[in-house]
Parts: structure tokens; sequence; C-alpha cells
């Protein structure tokens, strides 16, 4: 058991060293001028070691996006089911909150090309774990329609979320803040969630 352990931690430390080096590297230049070498030699992490753990520098990228979407998708696994279906408006903002926390690393990936590929993910994730967590608060006949509107709402959430990391005219949080309590306020979809439950 302590080898595993032992293992375990030397795995998370070498992909680690790996990760935390590409997001400094590409702080200073784009990722297509970042070489396996030169993110090696600086990781302190030989090349034969990165090959172990990655396939390629994408790979890498890839990782770094699981991560930041499985952060947000904790979100809605922690939340209480009646969260979404009675403070949608709450769970979105504490989201909000959560990725202007990550805000450095997610600037980083926005302005390298890579942000629209994690957000696409974010976007479907949200759905399917919400969906997941609330179908069954549905009635059958209205599954369908509940299903759309998820997926419209989380799809116009997400594009909010994006305007807090583009540079030129960032969203403030509490710009966030404030659309998504007047937006749930004032429209009826909060009400269209209800109308379909058992």
């Amino acid at each position: 058991m302590k080898k595993y352990i032992k293992t375990d931690r030397r795995v998370s430390k070498t992909r680690n060293a790996i990760t935390n080096t590409l997001l400094k590297l590409m702080e200073e230049k784009p990722l297509s001028e970042i070489t396996v070498s030169e993110l090696t030699e600086l990781a302190d992490v030989n090349r034969k070691t990165f090959y172990n753990h990655y396939e390629n520098m994408d790979s890498v990228i890839m990782e770094l996006e699981n991560n930041c979407s499985n952060w947000i998708l904790s979100f809605v696994e922690d939340a209480p089911i009646e969260k979404f279906l009675n403070e949608p408006a709450a769970m979105y903002i504490e989201i909000a909150e959560g990725l202007q926390r990550h805000r450095d690393l997610l600037q980083l990936l926005y302005e390298s090309g890579l942000y629209p590929r994690l957000s696409s993910k974010i976007s479907v994730n949200l759905k399917n774990s919400i969906w997941e967590k609330t179908k069954e608060e549905f009635k059958e006949e209205f599954q369908p329609k509940a299903y759309l509107l998820l997926d419209f709402l989380n799809a116009g959430v997400v594009g909010i979320y994006d305007t807090m990391f583009n540079r030129e005219n960032p969203s403030t949080l509490d710009d966030v803040k404030d659309f998504f309590n007047f937006a749930f306020e004032k429209s009826s979809l909060q009400a269209l969630l209800r109308e379909g439950l058992k």
C-alpha cells in the first residue's frame, strides 16, 4: 500500500511540474512555439518521462482543460437539486465566483486560442451533469422540453462566463452576478422549470 501512495505522489509531482511549466511558458510565447524539449528542460523532467505521462503537448492541454471542467462540475455535484430548481442564479453565480478565482489560468487559455474548446466542453458537461441530477424531478412528458431548456440555458450561461476572459472588454464578476440575478428574476425560466416538476 505504501508503495502505491509513493508512486501516486511521484506521478502527481511530475505531472504538476509539466503543467505548471507549460503555463509559465504560455505566458511568454504562443503554444505553437513551445517544444517538448524546452518544456521538459525547464520542468526538470526527462523527455522519456514526459512521454510516459503524455502522448504530446496537446494531451497536456487536454489535461488542463479536463481539470478545469471537472472543477466546475464539482459545483453541480455538490449542490442540492433544489438549488438548481429553486435558485439557479445562485448556483451559476457560485460557479462564476470560482471561475474568477482561476482567472489567470482561464485568461491564459483564452489568449492562447484554447478557450473555445474548453468553453464548449464546460457547456456540454455542465448541461449533462445538471440533467443527470435533475431529470427524474420532471414529469416524463416534460422531460424533452426540460432538456432543451437546460441546453438553451447552459449555452447562454457559459457565453456569459466567456465574457469574463475577453481582455478587450471583460465583464466584471459584479456584472455577471447582476445579470444572472436580473435574468432569472425577470424571465420565466424558473417558472418554466417548475411547471414541469412532478
